[in-house]
């Protein structure tokens, strides 16, 4: 039995689901988290930015170490993270 199904592209999936590749819940918790983020990431925390940061930029990059040589490489994240929040929530308006 043959099936026409119709699969969606990837990059078209945020004109169905604004929050994409987040449902809307999981943003929803993505910018509490953020918000209680300020000037330091707690150590168990670490680990949610990365693979968060790594799902919004589509990349594989490996996990920085927790020292304050790789604060670039954290900022850089938290800072795309948030650029990500903002954009989604320009785009709902």
């Amino acid at each position: 039995m043959e099936s026409n199904v119709t699969t969606i592209p990837p990059e078209h999936m945020e004109i169905l689901n604004p929050y994409h590749p987040y449902t809307e819940g999981e943003f929803n918790e993505l910018k509490t988290i953020l918000n209680d983020i300020t000037t330091h990431i707690p150590t168990d925390k670490m680990g949610w930015v990365w693979s968060n940061y790594l799902k919004v930029t589509k990349t594989t990059e490996p996990q920085p170490c927790s020292c304050g040589s790789a604060a670039g490489h954290w900022r850089r994240a938290v800072e795309g993270l948030r650029d990500f929040v903002t954009k989604v929530e320009k785009g709902n308006e």
